[in-house]
């Protein structure tokens, strides 16, 4: 028997998905990783990203440049604290509604390939065995020593 075999049986299916998960999962990791990492550069090949992260970067130094002293409108005084910590909060923003297709690609295809793996690999051989038993005292192999000692 090979290393790859359909069943749809429930019984046979679920402990090999278990067992392929907890043992091939760094590989898992990995896979998404590169597919993270493709993603990434295929998003900021595109003209349109490098235009936003291009005004990001502008938006990150007029607001640096503009706060070197604190600013008052008005009652409001906008620190440079202030300004960084808004920045930090619109640049999250931005970069999440700019890159969401990565992490949807890589968590759908990720996670795809890794259950396709996981359904369709018979990892008998790698099998994950369970402990069951409770863990055993190691036995003294050298004598106690007497940790009284007299003070007089």
């Amino acid at each position: 028997q090979g290393a790859w075999s359909i069943s749809l049986n429930p019984v046979v299916l679920c402990p090999r998905i278990k067992n392929n998960i907890l043992f091939f999962y760094l590989n898992y990791i990995l896979l998404a990783a590169l597919i993270f990492f493709i993603s990434m550069l295929a998003t900021f090949l595109n003209p349109k990203t490098i235009i936003l992260f291009i005004g990001l970067a502008a938006a990150w130094f007029v607001v640096l440049k503009a706060t070197a002293e604190d600013k008052k409108f008005g009652p409001i005084t906008i620190t440079r604290k202030n300004a960084t910590f808004l920045m930090i909060i619109l640049s999250g923003v931005a970069a999440f509604f700019i890159m969401k297709d990565v992490f949807f690609i890589t968590l759908g295809s990720g996670s795809g390939i890794s259950l396709i793996h996981a359904i369709f690999r018979d990892g008998a051989k790698e099998r994950i065995e369970e402990t069951t038993s409770e863990p055993q005292q190691l036995e003294d192999t050298e004598p106690q020593q007497d940790l009284e000692h007299d003070f007089a």
